[in-house]
């Protein structure tokens, strides 16, 4: 695995605006630049991020509603952060209920969009 060059490539992707607009049209001959898999090759290629888990969404979504902070800290394992794939979010939502602590929001929401890049979207609103 070559976790590096993807990550370089990101990184390049990301701060240069004319390798950026290069990839979007040529993006083999960018690839061929980086030292990588076929399976890294083939997913910087592809554009399906992947099946969606709605259910595991859920299951978190739910206790946010819920207000159970401790019930959702205690699910984020280091099974469950491997499951979510880029478990960033789930690490985002540690922080932000270890802030707020157990207050029921005003507003949730889940949007699935299968043209997004991320899938999905969850959103809570909390008032004062």
């Amino acid at each position: 695995m070559s976790l590096y060059q993807v990550q370089k490539l990101l990184f390049n992707i990301h701060n240069d605006l004319e390798l950026r607009q290069r990839y979007s049209s040529h993006p083999r001959a960018i690839l061929e630049k980086y030292v990588l898999t076929e399976s890294e090759r083939q997913a910087l290629l592809g554009h399906d991020m992947g099946a969606v888990d709605t259910a595991f969404d859920m299951e978190f979504l739910n206790l946010v509603k819920a207000a159970d902070v401790e019930e959702f800290v205690r699910r984020v394992t280091p099974e469950a952060l491997k499951k979510a794939g880029v478990a960033t979010e789930l690490l985002a939502w540690v922080a932000l209920l270890g802030v707020l602590g157990p207050v029921e929001p005003a507003f949730t929401d889940y949007i699935w969009g299968k043209k997004w890049s991320s899938g999905a979207a969850s959103m809570v609103l909390w008032k004062p």
